[in-house]
Parts: structure tokens; sequence; C-alpha cells
């Protein structure tokens, strides 16, 4: 029975080994393919540069903003204070007032001319006449011009419209006024001309006064050809001698 069993080179046949080992299988790798990237589309110069242009504008424009918002809060803060922060002005009764007369600076001295009587500060000279017809008679205010004081028998020439002149006949501006309740005529001029009493003079401003149905008082101040004189600052003083002008008949 044992003769009879197969052996495994029967079986398989006998086994030669090669005569050099087997060579290495080997692989091809195949590379990997990667998609081709697109290029972005291009832009243009003038498209960047239209973009800053933007981009500065708006940064403006939220700068005025941020401005004008400041403001618009400000002010709403101011007019929401309370109104009780404010004070309230009362009204009150004002007491009456009488008018009173303010009388001429003590020591002033009177001077009389043709029934009236006038007076002058105490630091002033008294008037003397101009010539010797004493015609007019003057002295000088504090201020450097010429005071004088003249009667005149012309008291028909002054009809409505009159206008007063110098000796050399330049005119006066004129206008009708009263003067102590009686009518006269303001007249002022600045040119150079001159008084009846030969005066020179630069500047002039006075009044003549209706006294009856001949005769006039004048009454005036100017400065002399040649003399610096203040007139505006003697004009208040001369307002106020006009002021103590009183006339005969008023005194009735």
């Amino acid at each position: 029975m044992a003769d009879d069993q197969l052996t495994t080179e029967e079986l398989y046949g006998k086994f030669d080994p090669p005569a050099s080992p087997p060579m290495p299988l080997t692989y091809e790798e195949t590379p990997v393919i990667e998609p081709p990237i697109q290029p972005g589309p291009m832009v243009p110069k003038s498209g960047r540069f239209g973009h800053t242009i933007a981009t500065i504008v708006f940064f403006i424009l939220l700068f005025a903003f941020g401005i004008w918002l400041s403001t618009f809060l400000r002010q709403y803060t101011q007019t929401s204070l309370p109104a009780s922060n404010a004070p309230t002005p009362t009204q009150s009764a004002l007491p009456l007032v009488s008018p009173t007369v303010t009388p001429p600076l003590s020591g002033w001295k009177t001077y009389t001319v043709a029934g009236a009587s006038y007076q002058l500060p105490q630091d002033m000279l008294a008037p003397i006449c101009d010539g010797a017809s004493c015609v007019s008679e003057g002295t000088y205010l504090p201020g450097g011009t010429r005071f004088t004081v003249a009667t005149h028998n012309n008291a028909r020439q002054f009809t409505i419209g009159a206008v007063i002149v110098d000796a050399g006949g330049r005119e006066f501006t004129t206008t009708e006024i009263t003067v102590a309740g009686r009518r006269a005529f303001a007249y002022d001029g600045q040119f150079s001309g001159t008084t009846t009493g030969g005066y020179r003079f630069s500047q002039m401003r006075g009044v003549m006064i209706i006294l009856d149905d001949t005769q006039t008082l004048e009454l005036n101040h100017f400065t002399p050809t040649g003399v610096s004189a203040d007139f505006v600052s003697d004009e208040a003083v001369f307002d106020e001698i006009l002021k103590t002008l009183t006339l005969a008949s008023a005194q009735q």
C-alpha cells in the first residue's frame, strides 16, 4: 500500500528554481493634472484713479457730516436747557418825575443891554464896546470864540423868508425860531466874512430877536480869522447863555 503512494515530485513535477531572481514590477505614475488658473479681468488704470477719487470724496463727506452733527447736537443741548435757569424780567411801575428847570451855573454874572438881561460864566471878562459908537459889545467865550451882543433898528426887514447877511453881503443859513418867547431868526455860516464891528471871522452862529416893530437884539459867537478856537465847546456855552436871556416886556 505504501508503494502505491505518489510523491510530490511525481504529483507536481520537479521544481527548478529560476536561474536569476525575478525583476521587480515597475509602475508608471500618472502626474496630477491641475486645471489652468484663469487670469482675472484686467482693471484699467482710469478705473483705479476714479476709485481713489471716490474714496477721497467719501471721506470728505463723512468729515463734513461729522461737523454738522456736532454742531446740531451742541445747539440742541443749548436749546434744551430748562427755561427756569434764565431770569424772568419783571415789570415795575416807574415813578413819575416832574421836569425840572436847571438854573444857570452858580456864580454867573448878569448883564443888561437894550432892556434885556443875560448871564455869562463868572470866569469870562465883561463885554466891552467894539467901537466908539458902541453899536456892539463883546468878550471871549472859554473856548476862544468871540461873543457879541448888538442892537439894531432893522426889525421891519425881518419878514417871512428874510435872510441875514454879513457886512460884505454874504448870506447866512437862516431859520425862523422862538427865543425867550419872541420871534427870532437863527443864522449860521462857515465862510470867511466880516462883522458889522469890523471883525474878520471864519465861522459864526447867532440869533436875531425881534424886540418890537423897529428894534432887534442880536447875540452871536464866531471864530476870529487866524485864531485857533474850540467852536464846538463854545456852542454849548452859547446855548446856555441864550437860556438865561430875559426880555423887558416878558418880565411884565
